[in-house]
């Protein structure tokens, strides 16, 4: 038998909320605050359709990592370091977006920013040893 994309869970201590997880967005659950089972089904269903997200914390890695290293983003971790007098060269930068883009992406890109853990990270770092 097939394993659903998402599993539910109903929270009795805030009036009786689904909340759903989803497998592909490990780590977190996401409600609509919604009472009614059939209703919650409904969104889950939405939500893998469309792609969309029902709150703003289920950002991924891969959504925070467009452009990280970019030099056009003024709000950017390039221009955060260039304004604590961290100045570094361009061939740095491209070298640090090719291994984000190579092997940290390809591996957690699709895991939400609020469940990486420094666990999951070290457990990765010593799997490549």
């Amino acid at each position: 038998m097939k394993k659903k994309p998402y599993r539910f869970w109903k929270c009795k201590d805030r009036g009786g909320i689904f909340y759903v997880q989803f497998r592909h967005i490990p780590g977190k659950w996401i409600t609509t605050s919604e009472t009614d089972r059939d209703r919650e089904v409904l969104a889950a269903g939405r939500f893998l359709k469309d792609g969309a997200t029902i709150k703003k914390d289920t950002l991924t890695l891969n959504e925070y990592a467009n452009d990280f290293f970019s030099e056009a983003d003024p709000q950017g971790w390039r221009r955060r370091e260039e304004a604590l007098g961290h100045y570094r060269t361009e061939r740095f930068y491209k070298s640090s977006a090719g291994r984000l883009k190579n092997y940290i992406l390809p591996e957690y890109g699709g895991y939400l920013l609020v469940s990486l853990t420094p666990r999951i990270i070290q457990n990765w770092i010593l799997a490549l040893k």
